[in-house]
């Protein structure tokens, strides 16, 4: 059986042309993925894809109908393959049924994979010169080390609390504790 999904698209919002596409192509079902974010997931696909019988054809209008990344894509493949589901983008071109198509598989899992090493390899690479040129990820330091100094100074001269410090420098008492440590 042929069931079509969609997904929100940049340029495709409202998913017309793609539900469009798939009538075309004699789509029994579409399965219309309401949104696509990091929080939701991909709802509608999870409960489509645990549907699935092996024989089944999943058919999207285009790859980026299927997934936003590449990774994903693969992901979302070996499930399929897994169940002995086909796969069709009516764009693309891409049928898994047909002897070629299977290649596709293959061929994506290990474009997703290198990607996945590029990206890894450009981060390191990316801090590792940012470290030789004496910066630090993450976020600033709240109390650089003059006003470190100088509430040391106030707890060893001054009959003051550590928060009335912390409210005098404008930062959380543990903020101050964290910077004074435990010698203070």
């Amino acid at each position: 059986m042929l069931i079509g999904y969609t997904r929100p698209t940049a340029d495709d919002q409202e998913m017309r042309r793609q539900v469009k596409a798939l009538n075309a192509a004699k789509c029994k079902r579409i399965v219309r993925e309401k949104a696509v974010s990091n929080v939701l997931g991909e709802t509608e696909l999870k409960g489509l894809i645990a549907s699935l019988k092996k024989g089944d054809t999943l058919v999207v209008a285009r790859l980026e109908g299927l997934a936003g990344s590449l990774q994903r894509v693969s992901e979302i493949m070996h499930q399929l393959d897994e169940k002995g589901v086909n796969f069709h983008t009516l764009a693309e071109a891409i049928d898994t049924s047909e002897r070629g198509g299977k290649s596709y598989f293959h061929a994506f899992a290990v474009i997703s994979s290198f990607q996945r090493q590029l990206i890894s390899q450009r981060t390191k690479a990316g801090l590792e010169a940012a470290r030789a040129d004496g910066r630090r990820g993450g976020r600033r330091p709240k109390l650089d080390p003059g006003k470190i100094k100088a509430a040391r100074a106030m707890l060893r001269t001054q009959d003051v609390s550590r928060d009335a410090i912390a409210r005098k420098l404008g930062v959380a008492r543990t903020t101050l504790w964290r910077a004074l440590g435990k010698d203070a």
